[in-house]
């Protein structure tokens, strides 16, 4: 990743004139992720400032001067500016207190520098400040930390993990998103602190580690830090441990989910599901015969996904089809558009989620033995004989039939248990070809469906009844 120099670091209009504002009444620099993004020539999109005024008087001079402001974290020092769509956090320089917690200060303090709250900050390529007229603020060697691609804790990396037990996880994610190197101090502390990760809540978790996995050397991360998302994931250890001795594979449990992780796509989704898919083998694991058998390991997975979903909070949306990717990511099912179409129409399943699972078979493909890797050819038939089977406008629902209850209904039908069994009868013979998905023929089968369950005809309209 290229360095880049100061010049590069250009801050937006309306960043400048928030800038401006509060400058007008004390000092302020840009601060963090911007400063950092900047110098490595990636794109930015948030600017945070960092600023000598009272969070309180922030507000009253931004708004002063036409800013919308939002106090949302007033008690930490920050306020919100919004301003030509953009979200602009403005915090006081500040000082920590002691984090009982491991997540919070229990006191914060005002800073008389911004060299001071520098210092407080997780790791040197963080703790970065910049100005338009008075340069870069660098007491800690972020600059040439970046140059050398290292994460490295500022001050002394002990007391940076107890203090935000995050922090182990933060370091992780930029290793991953950033490809840069743990320095070794830093590595040896975040290590010693994983188990304080316990103290997070799951919304923090998910938040970071699926960041992580979703990095573009997430694999390698994994690969070397594999004991640091065990207090949060335990069967990682067992799956570090556990071979597989079949001709299938190459690799032992976890090195095959890692690289797994790596061949799909870097959406949420697709990676959990990927870090997930054979987290249960161990427990499964059958070596009786002299070579490893898993059998049930996806259901086994399945059951470690749904606890690992609702440690994290996971949507109710997200853990269902993440449990139908783990659960279902071994099933045969033959390129052919009667077999995919017969797949769609299995409970829970829709076009999106079966081209993740076939972007997850093709990742699993892709990590076992050279010898086995062409299976990961018939993982993207699959996708193409997808394809055939939306264009040809396939019914994959009930609600993709030429009618519906309404249509029967039309007819004097009663709604109820009876015409469901109707219309599922229907939908069945259209998958099986038995009729076609026409309006006029499926109301002529139902018809003869309600005679043959002996279903009362309804009244025709001429000697329908009176109300």
């Amino acid at each position: 990743m290229a360095h880049s120099p100061q010049s590069a670091i250009v801050l937006p209009p309306w960043a400048r004139d928030v800038l401006r504002v509060l400058e007008g009444h004390g000092e302020a620099w840009a601060v963090g992720g911007f400063v950092r993004d900047s110098l490595l020539g990636r794109s930015v999109h948030d600017v945070d400032l960092a600023c000598s005024l009272p969070a309180e008087q922030s507000a009253q001079v931004l708004e002063q001067n036409g800013f919308r402001v939002i106090p949302t974290g007033i008690k930490h020092g920050t306020v919100t500016a919004l301003i030509d769509g953009h979200a602009m956090e403005i915090t006081t320089f500040r000082t920590d207190g002691v984090y009982a917690d491991g997540r919070h200060p229990e006191t914060i303090s005002p800073a008389t520098t911004m060299e001071a709250d520098l210092a407080r900050r997780d790791f040197t390529i963080n703790a970065l400040a910049w100005h338009p007229q008075r340069g870069l603020l660098d007491p800690f060697g972020g600059q040439e930390d970046l140059r050398d691609h290292l994460i490295r804790a500022v001050g002394v990396p002990d007391v940076r993990f107890q203090e935000d037990a995050l922090r182990v996880l933060r370091a992780l994610r930029f290793s991953a998103e950033l490809g840069f190197t743990i320095e070794s101090g830093t590595a040896e502390a975040l290590e010693r602190h994983a188990d304080r990760m316990t103290l997070l809540s799951g919304e923090r978790i998910a938040a970071e580690l699926t960041k992580l996995i979703c990095g573009a050397h997430a694999s390698d991360v994994l690969m070397t830090y594999p004991r640091v998302p065990s207090p949060i994931i335990p069967e990682i250890a067992a799956c570090v441990a556990c071979p597989q001795v079949t001709p299938y594979h190459c690799y032992g449990v976890w090195e095959h989910i890692v690289r797994t992780l790596e061949q799909v796509p870097p959406e949420p989704l697709v990676r959990w599901a990927a870090l997930l898919h054979d987290m249960g083998k161990p427990a499964v694991h059958d070596i009786s015969t002299g070579r490893s058998h898993f059998y049930g390991h996806g259901k086994a997975s399945e059951a470690i996904a749904i606890r690992v979903a609702a440690e994290l909070h996971f949507p109710k949306a997200f853990t269902r089809d993440l449990a139908l990717l783990v659960r279902h990511h071994d099933d045969e099912i033959r390129p052919q558009k009667q077999a995919v179409a017969k797949y769609l129409r299995k409970e829970g399943w829709n076009p999106d989620l079966f081209r993740t699972l076939c972007q997850l078979k093709i990742g699993d493909a892709l990590a076992h033995a050279p010898e086995f890797r062409g299976r990961a050819s018939q993982a993207r038939e699959l996708l193409d004989v997808l394809d055939e089977v939306l264009a040809d406008g396939e019914p994959l629902t009930r609600r993709d039939m030429a009618i519906s209850g309404d249509d029967l209904k039309a007819r004097g039908h009663e709604p109820g248990p009876q015409m469901g069994a109707v219309l599922d009868a229907l939908f069945d013979r259209v998958c099986d070809g038995k009729v076609a998905n026409d309006a006029q023929a499926l109301l002529d089968l139902a018809e003869e469906l309600y005679r043959q369950s002996e279903i009362p005809a309804p009244p025709t309209p001429d000697t329908r009844p009176e109300a």
